[in-house]
């Protein structure tokens, strides 16, 4: 499984994934994340250099992020069991919001739909944790920035089929964490061995997970549905073997 982790509040974010090793260890994590202080690459391709030029520094900012996120795919596309620290849909929200400030172009924007589209397609599952330390108190930045992720994942579940923002015949499921245990909520679809629940059969201790809810949070992402389903027909795993980096 290819998971990623989204949502405006660092430090849970990054506790969670911590929390997601220690219970998932045969998982693997990049020590870089988009969070950082990423620096467009040097002696890169000439397509990236004529971009590079046709930005400002916001947008060069921003997109030197979507760059790394292509790399790190890439460079792990062989690894079974890999977790990552935000994905494109981060990069969108904060560009959606930085357009309407006017610091990004209208055109920036498709550009950076597109790509997150593109990179969406190879991974599972994007799990949406909400900042929950929100209060009244908040910075209206803070709260403004919640709510648009928010749109974004309610328009994926509600209005999937007409999204702009995601592509209807490859698209990841995208998963709200609603609890203050998100681990107890990830152990509804992975199991001990980090695969689908009810996809690993060994023993009494994995028993099949109901196919209702299965295909209830898999809804969206038919192609990973149907994996799913397949393997617990066939009765074996649905991803073997990982990488820890």
């Amino acid at each position: 499984m290819k998971i990623a982790i989204c949502g405006s509040d660092d430090e849970s974010r990054s506790n969670l994934i911590k929390s997601f090793i220690s219970q998932w260890p045969m998982y693997a994590t990049p020590a870089e994340t988009i969070f950082d202080d990423v620096k467009w690459p040097e002696n890169c391709e000439k397509d990236l250099v004529e971009l590079k030029e046709k930005l400002n520094p916001i947008e060069q900012m921003l997109f030197a992020k979507m760059i790394l996120i292509e790399k790190q795919y890439d460079t792990y596309k062989d690894v079974g069991h890999i977790i990552y620290n935000g994905c494109g849909m981060d990069i969108l929200v904060i560009s959606l919001i930085l357009c309407e400030e006017g610091h990004v172009s209208e055109d920036f924007v498709e550009r950076i739909i597109y790509h997150n589209k593109k990179l969406l397609r190879k991974i599972d599952v994007v799990y949406y944790q909400p900042n929950t330390n929100l209060t009244k108190e908040s910075s209206e930045d803070d709260k403004h920035l919640e709510n648009v992720y928010w749109n974004l994942y309610d328009n994926y579940q509600t209005d999937f089929d007409n999204s702009p923002f995601f592509d209807q015949k490859n698209c990841p499921s995208i998963l709200l964490l609603e609890t203050k245990s998100p681990i107890n909520e990830i152990k509804m679809l992975l199991d001990k061995d980090g695969n689908l629940e009810g996809t690993s059969h060994g023993g009494d201790d994995s028993p099949l997970m109901d196919v209702a809810k299965l295909r209830k949070v898999l809804r969206n992402n038919p192609k990973l549905l149907d994996i799913a389903l397949e393997s617990i027909k066939n009765n074996k795993p649905s991803n073997v073997g990982s990488i820890i980096l």
